[in-house]
């Protein structure tokens, strides 16, 4: 591995014909000391054409949340940057601007996010809640102030406000401690997991939920429509993908695979979760599913 100013090169061609297992390890060996904002590329593994960056299998394993410690990760990118990480800007200034930003300006965006937080309102039963990836608490505060019939609970890997609900979890599991839940809570964290970790938190999830629970959580989906959509600044919505067509969405040194929409639901459906719906904003989309 060899730095090139804020990028960095592994160099692992004479590798690629070892066992998967043997390349796996070392990929992991070397992500893990690589600076968090730097750029990392496998030499002679990536094509840019057309503003779309085709990479090699190899190449997303290098950047994938599989071989990195999510926990270290996340804690590196929020003492580095802890507006961008958490809302997506630079512009807000402190925790209470992080929070407002997140809750107002993503969360209570969606109409399927508020008609579900009408109908808590509007119950006269407590309402057992888990947030995977809380954040700064944005929405534990909205919550608290504004739904004082939710009883809320939260994990993360890496907490960052005290709450004695509020759990750390390895980024793919549900911890044992969590009793079972009527709904589970997820928005600006999926987009951010590996193929294996979604799965892993929709097989948790649905194994956490009461019957009849519910489950909401964003992330990014490829649709027919915006497959090919390009941005103002001419740079693609998704620009770069595999060998195999997946699309895939970048985070700092982070490469995620970024699922067709249909796809997603029936990965949903799978589990076992049903009465699926799907809202959309600017390209992100909110999935709810019912136990």
């Amino acid at each position: 591995m060899k730095p090139i100013g804020n990028q960095y090169i592994i160099i692992l061609k004479e590798y690629t014909m070892l066992d998967k297992k043997v390349t796996n390890r070392l990929i992991k060996s070397y992500t893990n000391n690589v600076p968090l904002e730097a750029s990392i590329f496998v030499e002679g593994q990536a094509i840019k054409e057309d503003n779309l960056t085709t990479v090699s299998q190899l190449l997303t394993y290098a950047r994938s949340p599989n071989y990195m410690d999510s926990n270290h990760f996340w804690k590196k990118a929020v003492k580095n940057f802890p507006s961008f990480s958490i809302a997506g800007s630079d512009k807000f200034e402190n925790v209470d601007e992080i929070n407002e930003a997140t809750t107002h300006n993503l969360h209570l965006r969606f109409n399927m996010i508020r008609e579900f937080l009408n109908d808590c309102y509007r119950s006269n039963k407590g309402i057992d809640l888990l947030e995977i990836g809380p954040g700064f608490g944005g929405m534990y505060h909205f919550f608290r102030d504004n739904l004082p019939n939710i009883w809320w609970r939260g994990i993360d890997v890496n907490c960052l406000f005290k709450h004695p609900n509020l759990y750390r979890t390895n980024g793919h599991q549900i911890p044992e401690k969590v009793p079972s839940m009527d709904v589970i809570y997820s928005i600006n964290v999926f987009q951010h997991l590996s193929n294996e970790q979604r799965q892993s938190y929709y097989t948790e999830a649905y194994n956490k939920l009461r019957e009849g629970g519910t489950f909401i959580f964003g992330m990014f989906a490829v649709t027919d429509e915006n497959e090919h959509e390009v941005r103002p600044n001419g740079n693609r919505l998704f620009g770069v993908k595999d060998e195999d067509g997946t699309y895939y969405s970048t985070f700092l040194s982070q490469l995620t695979p970024v699922d067709r929409l249909e796809e997603a639901v029936n990965k949903l459906l799978h589990v076992g979760f049903k009465d699926i719906i799907v809202d959309n904003i600017s390209n992100y989309y909110i999935f709810k599913g019912k136990k």
